[in-house]
């Protein structure tokens, strides 16, 4: 409650009921609640600080009457007392609320979707507030059961709500979440249009200190992802580095700072950095585990990583990914659109293992995805199915499936799915636009080329034999060592490193003299010489 105080204010509304014994009640008032909590209220500014009140059977009706109006943050009540608060509708829509808010943080989405819905049929329509984050958190629990569609105008309902009671934290992420379902809906250019009318709100709204701008940075990773979509890649660099800083310290936003690290992952990928990629994502996992709440993005973190090592060849990593994700491809299809990420890296790793496999559970996929509003997740099952039934020799398969994602990605011009799937695609492409050049499907051959061109700059990294040279050396380099050291080789400085692996110069430094020292050498010049010799270049 102190942090939540302290960084945008407490809503008016019960957030915590201490339930304490009639015979204990005194003491716990004037010895384990009063002493600790005026000492935190006394680190909060005047307008800020938590509210603790006492509701028994005593309460005169107008101290009632005065609580419903002006609500404790710490509501401390007796069990007899509580049990005839929870028959008043008012107390109980909050409660629900709690508990609603509670099994989402528990990940039981169902529970909490009933919970929500019952605090919304019960919570007057004059507290704008509360309603405002009922609204966003049924928004949640129908997002983590896959069901998009509901989800977006819940998501649109809480913005509104929450902005007119001056709710900001709750009006943004609303934004922001709202954004993001426009995006796997399919709709990039409103997706696009929500996030900079909420960043636009956020320079008028927000204060310079770092929990508000925390707030601004999960939408400034959005943009910078539905840039990335369309291929859009110096744009979305900039706007990711407005929102996410590796080498910070661990405060703000953890949830954008996790999906900082994903894009910028991705982002190395494409520029061809994959050990770099690799790197970020190590680094992000780390970050992940540190953080007070289990994130259900760290999940989405881990299957990136499992889709670089299948395209690495490390199957036997990958493997262990997908038992410990305890994924079930026979799953019913609210959890294979609430795990897309996960389902469709399985995917790939039965294409690689076991084709036919892969194609039994990217039907399932399909399946899931057309009955529901996520027409991203369908692109992307459908990019699949054309690489299965080509690694199966069904060219005409594989032509249906490629043609259907293209059909439903080029009206919001996604045009970065399908570079980032590789060669198998992109000789598909490049058949598919062979077959269409004498027919009237101009416009289908347009986005063709286009993806062509995005394919043409080189992605794959370049193949280095480190096992032997490393073994020569007293300590060998680390991966993040050994991008750094490729990208002296390439002539960058310290500076243009930093920048393109999105770290302090400072880190870059430390990182430098350490390969300086198990190199033996003190300049960079004998530091090439020195790896080339060992083959680390």
């Amino acid at each position: 409650l102190a942090r939540e105080a302290h960084e945008t204010g407490l809503p008016n509304q019960v957030r915590a009921v201490y339930v304490s014994p009639l015979r204990a009640l005194d003491r716990d008032i004037h010895r384990n609640l009063t002493p600790p909590l005026e000492a935190v209220n006394a680190r909060l500014p005047e307008g800020r600080r938590v509210r603790m009140e006492v509701r028994t059977g005593d309460t005169l009706p107008a101290e009632r009457g005065r609580q419903q109006r002006r609500r404790p943050h710490l509501l401390l009540t007796t069990p007899e007392s509580l049990s005839s608060l929870l028959s008043q509708a008012g107390w109980r829509g909050e409660l629900c609320a709690v508990r609603g808010a509670h099994a989402i943080l528990t990940g039981r989405y169902v529970e909490a979707r009933n919970w929500l819905n019952e605090a919304w049929q019960i919570t007057p329509h004059e507290a704008v507030m509360l309603r405002g984050v009922i609204a966003l958190n049924r928004g949640v629990s129908n997002m983590m059961l896959g069901d998009i569609g509901r989800a977006a105008p819940l998501f649109a309902e809480a913005a509104k709500l929450s902005e007119v009671s001056g709710n900001l934290r709750s009006a943004f992420t609303a934004l922001n979440n709202l954004a993001a379902m426009q995006s796997l809906m399919g709709q990039l250019h409103r997706s696009a249009e929500t996030y900079r009318h909420a960043l636009a709100l956020a320079q008028t709204r927000l204060d310079n200190s770092q929990p508000q701008q925390a707030i601004a940075a999960m939408l400034h990773i959005g943009l910078a992802e539905t840039l990335y979509e369309w291929n859009e890649l110096d744009a979305a660099w900039a706007e990711a580095q407005h929102g996410f800083k590796p080498d910070g310290q661990l405060t703000g936003d953890e949830q954008a700072r996790l999906a900082g690290y994903i894009l910028a992952a991705r982002v190395l990928r494409v520029r061809g950095d994959a050990t770099a990629a690799q790197a970020m994502l190590d680094d992000g996992l780390r970050f992940g585990e540190q953080c007070r709440t289990r994130w259900h993005i760290l999940r989405d973190l881990k299957a990136w990583r499992a889709r670089f090592q299948i395209e690495r060849g490390e199957l036997a990593a990958a493997q262990a990914w997908a038992a410990d994700a305890a994924l079930k491809p026979d799953a019913p299809g609210d959890e294979l659109r609430a795990r897309g990420h996960a389902y469709h890296t399985l995917a790939r790793l039965r294409i690689v293992q076991q084709p036919a496999e892969a194609l039994r559970l990217l039907d399932r996929l399909a399946a899931a995805f057309e009955g529901s509003d996520q027409i991203a997740g369908l692109i992307e099952t459908q990019l699949l199915t054309a690489i299965a039934q080509r690694r199966l020799s069904r060219p005409a398969a594989a032509r249906a499936a490629l043609t259907s994602a293209l059909q439903l990605a080029a009206p919001e011009n996604f045009i970065r799915e399908q570079p980032d799937e590789g060669a198998p695609l992109a000789e598909l492409l490049a058949d598919l636009r062979h077959d269409l050049q004498n027919g009237d499907e101009i416009a289908l051959i347009d986005f063709i080329d286009r993806i062509l061109a995005a394919m043409s700059s080189p992605t794959s990294e370049r193949p280095v034999e480190r096992a032997a040279a490393r073994a020569e050396l007293i300590e060998p380099l680390s991966d993040r060592e050994l991008v750094i050291l490729r990208h002296i080789a390439d002539g960058l400085s310290n500076q243009e490193i930093a920048h393109r692996l999105i770290v302090a110069v400072s880190t870059v430094k430390w990182h430098v003299n350490n390969i300086y020292a198990k190199l033996n050498a003190h300049s960079r010049t004998l530091a090439l010489a020195r790896a080339r010799e060992l083959q680390l270049l």
